[in-house]
């Protein structure tokens, strides 16, 4: 049985620094652990964090090739952006280190209860809701894991919490062991991450293994409409559905119900700011996560009347005349465009594309060809939509969000909606997602700004 107490008198190595990988440092460090750290990128020694932690002793390298550090080494601790696929990860398997996470190596040292929450689409928008829950029911709440702080960095300030909620990928998912969070939520499986994923089995079966160490103290939600084909003996908890059989929430655009404990409640949603059919579905998974982590029905009201949509994720940014512009740039499959523009009701001039993951854009010719009026295609995956989707409306091709923003402005006819939803990532042309959806905002203001000019 894996212990990572067991390693803290062996070597152990930390594979990527970016920032959960100089977290998991700081953390091993702090307990005592003889680690080292390594990275590709020279440039991370610029990095304050990274020259503190070597003044303190630890060594870090910069190769493309670990062979030797991990022939060193008898635990690996492996960076979410490391492909499963790629050298480093095949060496350590290869010669039989013990590879996991920093997922794993901080789980391993929280003593209170644990909410984890993965899916394809929503992830970061249920944690933020569920923590606010938690939060207006008078719980002190660690939020993050994949989003914002690293798991790690709370690991020492763990008493000033009464509950840890965090988001989880599928790639930390993919290198944790034993870790068990008290209650844990999928919120829905759909194609994604097909760069680093064979098929989308494979990637199916890495969200579900969040239930893999699952037991009769822990609870699985799911969505009651998702079939999703796993066994465990945890109790189970479902949205998207009410029912007084077992705890369950559902919600539309006027109500949200929920039956907990065999008590039922209503709240309503005049206002609640998140709009749309999948926003009813993650407002209702939020809710039953919550009511499960310990909050209670006082707080979700409370929660729902004052939760603000997050950045980058169907974001109102503003209008010019008629035209509103929305910033969706967290969208980075088809399934989550196509949740986009089916909840939006005027026409649509459509931004997509970016660094291409692999996917069948096809999937998004329907809802597209039914609600989109203009394509605006950027980026390195522009030629593959183009071909897959079969758009029958206008396509331009934009060499920068700039013009992208303006063509879309300009072919409205006064009245609809520039909609930044990419369905693809950013490394092409941004440095995240975030950054791509901060110069639609510019372009945005900018093209305001020369209009008034």
């Amino acid at each position: 049985m894996f212990s990572i107490i067991d390693f803290k008198k062996r070597k152990t190595l930390v594979a990527g620094l970016g920032k959960s990988g100089i977290c998991a440092l700081k953390l091993l460090h702090s307990k005592g652990f003889d680690v080292k750290g390594c990275d590709r990128d020279k440039n991370i020694l610029e990095n304050p964090d990274i020259r503190t932690l070597i003044e303190k002793g630890i060594e870090i390298e910069i190769s493309d090739n670990f062979e030797t550090m991990i022939n060193n080494s008898d635990l690996i601790v492996l960076s979410p952006g490391i492909d499963q696929r790629e050298s480093i990860y095949k060496q350590a398997q290869e010669k039989g280190k013990t590879v996991t996470g920093e997922l794993e190596a901080a789980w391993s040292f929280i003593e209170k209860p644990v909410t984890a929450i993965t899916g394809t689409n929503g992830k970061s928008t249920v944690t933020e809701l569920t923590a606010d829950m938690l939060l207006h029911s008078g719980k002190k709440v660690f939020r993050g894991g994949n989003l914002g702080t690293p798991l790690s960095a709370a690991v020492s300030d763990q008493d000033k919490y009464d509950v840890f909620i965090l988001e989880v990928s599928s790639f930390q998912i993919d290198t944790s062991i034993n870790f068990s969070p008290n209650v844990g939520l999928i919120l829905n499986i759909t194609p994604d991450h097909l760069d680093r994923y064979e098929n989308f089995e494979d990637y199916k079966k890495s969200k579900l293994s969040l239930f893999k160490n699952f037991n009769t103290k822990n609870t699985a939600i799911t969505n009651y409409n998702e079939a999703l084909d796993f066994k465990t003996n945890a109790a189970r908890s479902y949205f998207n559905t009410l029912s007084p059989d077992f705890n369950s929430a559902a919600a539309d655009e006027k109500t949200l119900q929920i039956s907990f404990n065999q008590e039922t409640q209503s709240i309503n949603l005049k206002k609640f700011r998140l709009k749309g059919s999948h926003n009813y579905e993650n407002l209702s998974a939020a809710a039953i996560t919550a009511l499960e982590s310990g909050a209670n029905i006082e707080g979700i009201k409370k929660a729902v009347d004052t939760f603000n949509p997050l950045p980058h994720r169907m974001e109102y940014i503003g209008s010019i005349d008629n035209v509103s512009f929305i910033d969706d740039s967290k969208a980075t499959n088809p399934d989550s465009v196509i949740k986009a523009v089916e909840g939006l009701d005027l026409e649509i001039s459509l931004i997509l594309g970016g660094k291409d993951k692999g996917y069948d854009y096809g999937l998004m010719s329907e809802a597209v060809n039914n609600k989109v009026k203009n394509l605006i295609l950027i980026g390195e995956a522009a030629e593959k939509i183009n071909r897959q989707i079969n758009f029958k409306g206008k396509t331009i091709f934009a060499p920068s969000m700039k013009e992208a923003v303006e063509k879309g402005f300009e072919n409205l006819d006064g009245k609809g909606y520039v909609l930044l939803s990419p369905a693809c990532s950013s490394f092409d042309m941004f440095k995240n997602y975030g950054h791509r959806g901060e110069v639609f905002k510019n372009s945005f203001k900018d093209l305001k700004r020369s209009r008034k000019a």
